[in-house]
């Protein structure tokens, strides 16, 4: 075992001295990570016309019907009709709206109750984390529902309803006086006298108007509703999957191309006439390179914990995905060395392969945002399964056993390549 390892420890010290392998290997993929975390920053989110909302119209009066058309037709909203409040909630536990607006049943009640104490009511089912969406959004339906009130006064038929349902309310009220009775009853006659002469038509003038007793003819009821993220909470939970797709890119590019140069050199041949067998030495090289895998993982984790708020969701699962990365690495390592003959070889077709097979294994674009049938053609790719235990760790949530199909797809790949790779070098290290 003392062997193994100072093998394994020679090739690790080969690679530290080495300036450029190092950093292709440690610091470019960190540096990677980040400058793509950074440029995904701004474009997490779809484009929107408009603040993204659900509608329930549970009132089939008219008064409901046209304050439902209102919030379609502005501008400031774009608004997905559904026909529960169930669905609307829905929508926003999966963060696909900001709010759920609930127009409720006895909406044209209130409507038509507002001057005899009554009023409308409308519901905002709302991402507390949103909370600055929801306030524009509280302001906008109050501006809407107050909107609808005059439209009700200019409007002779629904103004006469309105009043006659107020003289109702008024009149079976206990605990009003006998004065108190008149003045309403005052008040009622003269908004009648207004309606009957055309005179309650809303002007740029009412803009302008005193602020009134603090009267509110419709309520806007604000309710919490924790949205579930399944979603990536920032632009680096995604990049820095891409990151160590290049890094174990790195380990693998790096010491695929030292086995070739020390076959080429005859260094592994020397290697045979020594005490050390050639299962120890081609189990050294694939020690060095799973031991780098986790180094170059291990410092990414770290540097994106610390400074950039990776949220890792299963840290067992996260522990043991590192392991099963690098073992799957070593053993594509040991392939592509196993297949090259020279040194020029191992670096020409060793980095245009995994080159290909990172890029469509989502190390350049998410795997997320790639055409469907390339989201297919990946699992080719070891960088793909890669890609999804690490996501699932992350932000994904993935389950035990749904992280056990990327986790046994890459230890398929470590022992098909490491097979693979000892048969061919097997050959190779004869004295």
């Amino acid at each position: 075992m003392s062997r193994l390892a100072g093998l394994a420890l020679k090739d690790l010290k080969l690679l530290r001295r080495d300036g450029g392998g190092f950093f292709f290997t440690f610091i470019f993929p960190i540096l990677f990570a980040i400058f793509f975390g950074f440029i995904f920053q701004g474009s997490g989110s779809k484009p929107r016309s408009g603040m993204e909302v659900a509608l329930v119209c549970e009132d089939a009066g008219p008064s409901a019907q046209q304050l439902a058309k209102d919030l379609e037709s502005d501008a400031a909203l774009k608004v997905t009709r559904v026909a529960t409040r169930a669905e609307g909630e829905a929508l926003v536990r999966t963060s696909d709206v900001v709010a759920c607006v609930v127009i409720p049943q006895g909406y044209e009640l209130g409507v038509e109750a507002m001057f005899g104490g009554g009023g409308a009511e409308i519901e905002a089912l709302v991402d507390p984390t949103r909370g600055a969406e929801a306030g524009l959004l509280q302001g906008k339906l109050t501006e809407k529902a107050f909107a609808a009130f005059g439209e009700a006064l200019t409007d002779p038929a629904k103004a006469k309803r309105t009043l006659a349902r107020s003289r109702e309310q008024i009149n079976s009220a206990a605990g009003l006086t006998a004065t108190q009775r008149l003045a309403f009853g005052t008040f009622f006659n003269g908004i009648d006298t207004l309606v009957d002469s055309g005179a309650t038509t809303v002007g740029d003038d009412a803009d302008d108007a005193a602020p009134g007793p603090a009267w509110m003819p419709v309520q806007v009821t604000v309710t919490e509703v924790r949205a579930q993220r399944d979603g990536p909470s920032s632009s680096f939970d995604v990049s820095f999957a891409q990151g160590l797709v290049w890094g174990l890119m790195g380990c693998v590019t790096a010491f695929s191309i030292s086995i070739t140069q020390e076959r080429a050199g005859g260094t592994l041949r020397r290697l045979v006439v020594s005490p050390l067998t050639r299962r120890q030495i081609l189990l050294g090289k694939a020690l060095a390179c799973f031991l780098a895998c986790i180094a170059v993982q291990a410092a990414m984790l770290g540097v994106f914990v610390a400074f950039f708020g990776l949220g890792v969701t299963n840290w067992p699962g996260m522990a043991l995905v590192l392991v099963v990365n690098a073992v799957g690495f070593s053993g594509v390592m040991m392939a592509i060395a196993g297949l090259s003959r020279s040194e020029e070889g191992a670096g020409g077709m060793g980095r245009a392969l995994i080159m290909i097979l990172a890029m469509i294994g989502g190390g350049t674009v998410p795997l997320f945002l790639l055409p469907g049938w390339m989201q297919t053609a990946s699992g080719i790719s070891p960088f793909k399964w890669s890609v999804v235990a690490t996501e699932g760790c992350v932000w994904r949530g993935l389950s035990w056993s749904e992280l056990a199909i990327p986790i046994g797809v890459l230890c398929l790949f470590g022992a098909a390549g490491f097979v693979f790779g000892w048969a061919a070098l097997k050959r190779t290290l004869v004295a």
